[in-house]
């Protein structure tokens, strides 16, 4: 359940979220100095997440981002080969996109990429 969050940074909103899912987070994502923009673990990831619950274990790779932005991180995901190999590794892909809504607050909206989603 999504508890109603202040707006921070959507990278900064996934990590909360997930860390109050009873995950252990690490941004992947680093600033290039020289070509003064951020690179994505794999060309993709904004976030690494694990847990283990259980016995059952999950690790997730995340593309964090704001809701207008969704559809195109989605198909930056799908235009990368090593999502897809992450994938059929055992990994899984989501990406967060964040939204103010009236009732609700600053909420996510939570897509997994999985293996049928690529062409091919």
């Amino acid at each position: 359940m999504v508890k109603k969050h202040k707006k921070r940074s959507p990278s900064a909103s996934t990590t909360h979220e997930l860390r109050a899912r009873g995950y252990m987070t690490a941004v992947v994502e680093h600033w290039h100095h020289f070509a003064k923009k951020k690179i994505d673990l794999f060309g993709f990831a904004d976030i690494i997440a694990a847990r283990n619950v259980d016995g059952e274990q999950d690790i997730v790779l995340v593309q964090a981002t704001s809701g207008t932005n969704h559809a195109a991180r989605r198909k930056k995901i799908l235009a990368e080969p090593k999502a897809l190999e992450w994938i059929r590794a055992g990994g899984r892909v989501e990406v967060w996109s964040w939204r103010t809504l009236k009732l609700e607050g600053w909420m996510p909206r939570i897509e997994e990429i999985t293996e049928e989603d690529f062409d091919g």
